[in-house]
């Protein structure tokens, strides 16, 4: 049993990140400062929205790019119907989860009934809701949005922002879901989709109930994201399709299905940001940040590619 905790990729990853915030601590004191701590989780929260959906698509083997664009374009819709429509406060907030879950759902149809490939089909949808952003408000960013919200969106209860607290809240919902029948079920789609097709799993609803997910994840981010910035900027969203994906692999999350937790994804975007916020409060340049989660990617992703080799090997010998 200790061995197999000592293997866990959360284990590994945990380790990691104490090691890390240990040595940038040594290197500037003011790094483990909770007033800096405190920005670290805020500045990770709505991203770490859009990597929760990220990582159940993905341990469901298979991967939404579209996603940050999607999260941009809810918020996009949201100002658009608070400032410039005029709609009712609960249409205006009904409305992103309406656009961000449809394309969810535009986008496991055309990879189930179209046959597509995932990644191209995402990656045109992506391209789509960026266009329809800059359509919706004219490449302008759409403000101010009623009083109060910004207050709302930056509060921050017991010192930490509350935006960080419902992250969390929706990292421990994800990760309970993953030892519920439906999580069984999602990580037996992520291994192999025909066995489990022929297990009767319901493989297309589980894949649909996925993208659902996914979008009304983007449409929290997108929402939360316009409150707090006071407005919607037409690069909301932008690069965090791969920041996700890159939290989600350096978390344990296998790009081939059903391996990794939310809990290894949730340290998997932590690294990241103590990595960006410690590279600059050691006195390194800032252009650094993406050269450093540029390598940790591609380790992760070694490891994950030697893992799968490994599988396929023991599940070829037990065949």
């Amino acid at each position: 049993m200790i061995k197999h905790l000592a293997l866990r990729s959360e284990i590994t990853i945990f380790l990691v990140l104490i090691a890390l915030m240990t040595v940038f601590g040594a290197i500037n004191p003011d790094f483990i400062k909770p007033a800096n701590l405190a920005v670290i989780a805020r500045s990770m929260s709505l991203l770490g929205f859009v990597t929760v959906g990220m990582a159940l698509c993905m341990i469901g083997g298979l991967v939404d790019i579209s996603v940050g664009s999607t999260a941009g374009l809810g918020g996009a819709v949201f100002a658009m119907g608070v400032v410039n429509w005029d709609l009712p406060l609960p249409m205006a907030f009904a409305l992103p989860f309406v656009a961000t879950i449809g394309f969810g759902l535009i986008n496991c149809t055309l990879i189930l009934k179209g046959k597509m490939n995932p990644f191209i089909v995402t990656i045109a949808t992506m391209f789509v809701a960026r266009g329809l952003i800059s359509f919706t408000t004219n490449g302008l960013t759409v403000y101010p949005m009623p009083e109060g919200f910004a207050a709302i969106a930056n509060a921050k209860p017991l010192g930490l922002s509350w935006l960080f607290i419902a992250f969390i809240v929706v990292v421990i919902l994800g990760e309970l879901s993953l030892h519920t029948l439906w999580g069984l079920k999602l990580r037996a789609v992520g291994s192999n989709r025909e066995i489990a097709r022929y297990t009767e799993v319901e493989t297309d609803q589980v894949s649909y109930t996925t993208f659902v997910i996914v979008g009304a994840a983007a449409g929290i981010a997108g929402v939360l994201g316009v409150m707090r910035m006071n407005g919607a900027q037409p690069l909301l969203g932008q690069g965090w399709e791969f920041q996700a994906l890159a939290a989600c692999a350096i978390g344990g999350v296998s790009i081939y299905g059903y391996e990794g937790s939310i809990i290894g994804a949730f340290l998997g975007l932590a690294t990241m940001q103590v990595l960006s916020n410690g590279l600059v409060a050691v006195g390194m340049s800032p252009y650094l940040q993406m050269v450093a989660i540029g390598v940790a990617l591609s380790f992760a992703m070694f490891i994950d590619a030697r893992r799968k080799v490994k599988f396929d090997l023991v599940e070829g010998a037990t065949i």
